[in-house]
């Protein structure tokens, strides 16, 4: 949600970096997400046709679910909302590919 209150309030562009959204969350927060996540997508919110399928927000590292063993890792998307999902194959690049604008 930091990202998407930073694009409201400079023009609609994402921030450049992580840090950026310092004013948007709590300081012990925003350090936990530099630690574990990427920024992977900065730039105009009218480049993005559709927010609620476009990840902006990726967990670095997949950890294993607690339920079955398989991994998952959690992804934040332009309109807000946060998903977190579970590979079947142990790797995540095609479906991050189909769901991330490139720069």
């Amino acid at each position: 949600m930091a990202c998407v209150m930073y694009a409201d309030a400079h023009g609609g562009q994402y921030p450049p970096h992580l840090p950026a959204t310092a004013g948007y969350c709590k300081t012990n927060y925003l350090d936990q997400v530099i630690a574990n996540f990427d920024l992977v997508y900065t730039g105009s919110i009218t480049n993005i046709t559709d927010p609620s399928a476009t990840i902006i927000l990726k967990e670095k590292l997949a950890r294993q679910s607690l339920g079955d063993g398989k991994l998952v890792k959690t992804y934040a998307y332009a309109d807000g909302h946060a998903l977190i999902h579970k590979s079947e194959d142990g790797t995540f690049d095609k479906w991050e590919a189909e769901q991330i604008i490139k720069p």
